[in-house]
C-alpha cells in the first residue's frame, strides 16, 4: 500500500511539475531513478517519460493507483 502510495505521488509529480526525475526519485523515497524506473515498469507498465509526455490536462482527468476514500 505504501509503495502505490509513492508510486501516485512520483506520478503527480512528473505530470505537474518539470522536476528532474533524480529529484521526484528521492522526495518519493526511492533509492535512485533507477529504482523508481523498475517500480513503474513493474506495477504500471510505463516509464517516467511516458508519463510525462501522456499527462491528464488536469489531476482530476488522472485515475489514482489506489482508489480514493
Amino acid at each position: 500500500y505504501g509503495l502505490l502510495l509513492r508510486l501516485d505521488k512520483a506520478r503527480g509529480l512528473l505530470w505537474g511539475t518539470q522536476m528532474p526525475l533524480p529529484a521526484v526519485a528521492a522526495e518519493t523515497g526511492f533509492a535512485d531513478q533507477s529504482h523508481l524506473t523498475r517500480t513503474l515498469g513493474t506495477l504500471s507498465n510505463q516509464t517516467p517519460l511516458r508519463l510525462r509526455m501522456t499527462a491528464p490536462c488536469t489531476e482530476a482527468d488522472a485515475a489514482p493507483l489506489l482508489p480514493r476514500a
